[in-house]
């Protein structure tokens, strides 16, 4: 788009849900490389968080399976 203007580091790791003050090493291209290859954060959190529960419950229920 002519005249519009690109988003910032900060901004696109707001987008991707990193911490605000979050900070990255390198040139810009580097960062926003960085940034867009990362898996984002509260992603990762919820993907771990689905896999603890269910290793949990698996384990739960094969543990009263046993008994």
């Amino acid at each position: 788009l002519s005249g519009a203007r690109r988003i910032t580091i900060a901004e696109s790791a707001a987008l991707q849900s990193f911490p605000k003050g979050m900070t990255f090493a390198g040139r810009s291209s580097s960062q926003y490389t960085q940034i867009g290859n990362a898996v984002p954060p509260k992603l990762a959190q919820a993907v771990a968080e689905e896999v603890v529960s269910t290793l949990l419950s698996s384990r739960l229920s094969r543990h009263a399976v046993a008994a």
